[in-house]
C-alpha cells in the first residue's frame, strides 16, 4: 500500500510490483493484495490494481520522512526500470502509454522528495522523448527541462548523461520553432560530447548533426552543408556505408544540397538514404518515411511531378500507420502533397491537403509557427490560383 501510493492511482501492472524488493513471490504478493482488497484499500484484477486518490493521500500523510523517501524512491526506481529504453520506438509505445501515468506520477514524487536523481532523470528523459514522438511539444519540453534541471545536480554540468538531456531539449526547442535557444542547446552538448569522447565518436555526430540541421532551418546552408559532412564522415568510419544512421546524415545532407540548389546531387543522397533504410527496416517504416517525403521534394524541384506525387502519398500512407492522421510529420507530407497537387492543376485536392496540413499544425504548433506559416502561405496560393481560374 505504502509503495502503490507514490504511482498513478489506476491502472498498476501487477508486473512491475513485484520488482519491488520486498516482495518475494508470486504468492507473497497475491496474500498482500487480496487482504488489502478485503479491506476495500484497493481494487484488484488479474491484470492490475487501483488505488482511490484519497486513500493514496492518507497513506503517504501517515509516513513519517523517512519512510515517505524511501518509498518514492522505491516507486520511481521500479518504473525507470520498467520503462523502455528505446521510447523512441513506436514498438514500445503501447508500454509506454500504459506506464506513462506511473512514470510522471513518481517522477513528481521523487523530484519533490529529491531522492533517486539518476532513475528520476533518466525516467523523465525516457517519457519526454514518448511525448515527443507523439507531438506533444510542450509537455516534452517540461519534460527534458526537469530531466536536466535533476541530471546537472546528480552528475554535474559537462557530464555526457546532461548531454543526451541537453540535446533533446534542443530537439523540442526546434521543433516549436525556438531555433536560437535549440543551436545554443547543439552547441553545449556538442561541447560535451567533444571532451567526454573525441572528435571523431559516434555520439559526436549526433551533436554535429543536430547542430547542421537547426543551422539549416536558421538559413546557414554552408555551416549546415558542413555539418553533416563532418557527421557523415565519423559515422561512415564508424559503421560503414550502409548503416541506418549514415543514412540519416546522407539525408539531411541532401537536404542542404536541395536548399543550395544542387538537385541531382540532393537525389543521389536521398536514392542512397531510401536505400540504406528500406533494408535496415523495411519499406513502410516510419524511420522511411522522412526519406520518401524529401525524395518527392527533389522529385517535385526536377519536374517529375507524377514521381513525386507518389513519393509524397507512400510517406503520408506510411506516416498515418505509425502516428495515426494526425500528426505533425502526417501534416509535413500533405502539406508537401498539396504543393505537388497544386503543380498538377489538381487545385480543389490542393486546397483540401493544404487545409488539412493548417489544422494539424494549427492543433500542434500554433499560428505562430514556422510550419503553420509555411501552410498558410501555400494554402493562400491554391486560393488565389482558384479565384483566377474562376
Amino acid at each position: 500500500m505504502n509503495l502503490c501510493a507514490f504511482l498513478a492511482p489506476e491502472g498498476i501492472p501487477r508486473g512491475i510490483l513485484r520488482q519491488w524488493d520486498r516482495v518475494t513471490g508470486a504468492n507473497e504478493l497475491n496474500k498482500a493484495i487480496a487482504a488489502l482488497t478485503r479491506y476495500s484499500l484497493v481494487e484488484a484484477t488479474p491484470e492490475s490494481l487501483s488505488v482511490h486518490r484519497l486513500v493514496q493521500e492518507i497513506t503517504r500523510q501517515r509516513l513519517s520522512d523517512a519512510d515517505r523517501r524511501t518509498f518514492a524512491e522505491a516507486a520511481v526506481r521500479i518504473i525507470n526500470n520498467a520503462f523502455p529504453e528505446n521510447s523512441n520506438d513506436v514498438r514500445t509505445w503501447p508500454d509506454c502509454a500504459r506506464l506513462l501515468p506511473h512514470a510522471q506520477a513518481v517522477s513528481d514524487h521523487a523530484e519533490q522528495l529529491e531522492v533517486a536523481r539518476e532513475a528520476t532523470s533518466r525516467l523523465l528523459n525516457e517519457f519526454g522523448i514518448y511525448l515527443y514522438g507523439h507531438a506533444r511539444f510542450v509537455e516534452a519540453k517540461q519534460a527534458f527541462e526537469r530531466a536536466l534541471a535533476i541530471g546537472e545536480a546528480a552528475y554535474g554540468s559537462d557530464h555526457p548523461q546532461v548531454a543526451i538531456y541537453v540535446n533533446n531539449l534542443g530537439n523540442v526547442l526546434q521543433d516549436l520553432g525556438n531555433l536560437p535557444a535549440a543551436k545554443l542547446a547543439f552547441e553545449r552538448a556538442l561541447t560535451i560530447g567533444e571532451a567526454a569522447y573525441g572528435p571523431n565518436h559516434p555520439t559526436v555526430a549526433i551533436r554535429v548533426n543536430n547542430l547542421g540541421n537547426v543551422l539549416r532551418d536558421l538559413g546557414n546552408l554552408q555551416a549546415a552543408k558542413q555539418a553533416f559532412e563532418r557527421a557523415l564522415r565519423i559515422q561512415e568510419a564508424v559503421y560503414g556505408s550502409n548503416h541506418p544512421m549514415v543514412a540519416i546524415d546522407v539525408n539531411n545532407l541532401g537536404d542542404v544540397l536541395q536548399a543550395l540548389g544542387d538537385l541531382h546531387a540532393a537525389k543521389q543522397a536521398y536514392e542512397r538514404a531510401l536505400a540504406i533504410g528500406e533494408a535496415a527496416y523495411g519499406p513502410a517504416h516510419p524511420n522511411v518515411a522522412p526519406f520518401v517525403n524529401n525524395m518527392g521534394g527533389v522529385l517535385r524541384d526536377l519536374g517529375d511531378l507524377p514521381a513525386a506525387k507518389q513519393a509524397f502519398e507512400r510517406a503520408i500512407t506510411i506516416d498515418e500507420a505509425a502516428y495515426g492522421p494526425n500528426h505533425p510529420n502526417v501534416a509535413i507530407d500533405v502539406n508537401n502533397l498539396g504543393d505537388v497537387l497544386q503543380a498538377l492543376g489538381d487545385l480543389h485536392a490542393a486546397k483540401q491537403a493544404c487545409e488539412r496540413a493548417l489544422k494539424i499544425f494549427r492543433y500542434y504548433l500554433g499560428d505562430e509557427h514556422p510550419n503553420t506559416q509555411r501552410v498558410l502561405r501555400n494554402l493562400q496560393s491554391v486560393e488565389d490560383e482558384i479565384r483566377r481560374r474562376r
